[in-house]
């Protein structure tokens, strides 16, 4: 289980559903990579990050994958620690070859036109292949009418909405027209509330950036 070393922009062609990207911390959980956690600390959730060619479509001035961007040419990584890419059928054994002690899958979208599809697809497979719990980190940019309903029947039992930004203006200047970006704030309240009625309550989040 070898990881694809996507040190610039031309080995990106890796793509989801085939490929995803794990943080450092999940590639030295699932032995992918060599490494110790600071007091023997364990990770407990998997994430997964959809990838494309092109990269994520969004231009938030705080997020990574923006930055990476114009990085990537440089030899830059996503955001502090390396997210490399691995075969997807590869992941999902090794989560089920795992202890216990991993208990969670959480499947990271980009603002991808492909990232639902894919989404729906590589949660399917966790679900089937690692009877592990799986949450969604969604990008409400580009999600359409019912596909809420069908993350949950994929396996999906977790929603979290990103939104960031704690005001609409800090939004509009970080993540939306400020940045020519294509996100608004009112169509991520409006997904996190469906999602309560879809998800439950406590089943559906937001992230908040504080600082």
């Amino acid at each position: 289980m070898n990881a694809v070393q996507p040190e610039s922009l031309d080995s990106h062609y890796y793509q989801s559903p085939e490929y995803v990207r794990l943080s450092l911390a999940a590639a030295m959980t699932l032995k992918f990579t060599g490494g110790w956690f600071y007091r023997n600390a364990r990770l407990g959730c998997i994430n997964l990050l959809l990838t494309y060619p092109d990269g994520c479509r969004a231009s938030c001035s705080f997020c990574g994958l923006a930055a990476e961007k114009n990085l990537a040419r440089d030899g830059g990584s996503f955001i502090r620690v390396p997210w490399k890419t691995f075969r997807t059928d590869e992941v999902i054994e090794a989560i089920n070859h795992t202890s216990d002690r991993v208990s969670r899958v959480c499947i990271s979208m980009v603002t991808h036109s492909r990232s639902v599809k894919d989404t729906l697809s590589i949660c399917e497979k966790v679900v089937s292949g690692t009877q592990k719990m799986v949450s969604l980190l969604i990008s409400p940019t580009v999600m359409k009418k019912n596909d809420l309903k069908r993350m949950k029947d994929a396996g999906a039992d977790r929603i979290g909405v990103a939104i960031d930004c704690a005001t609409e203006s800090l939004f509009d200047k970080l993540r939306g027209k400020g940045v020519g970006g294509p996100h608004r704030w009112d169509t991520y309240w409006r997904i996190y509330e469906e999602s309560l009625n879809v998800f439950g309550r406590g089943k559906s989040g937001v992230h908040l950036i504080c600082g």
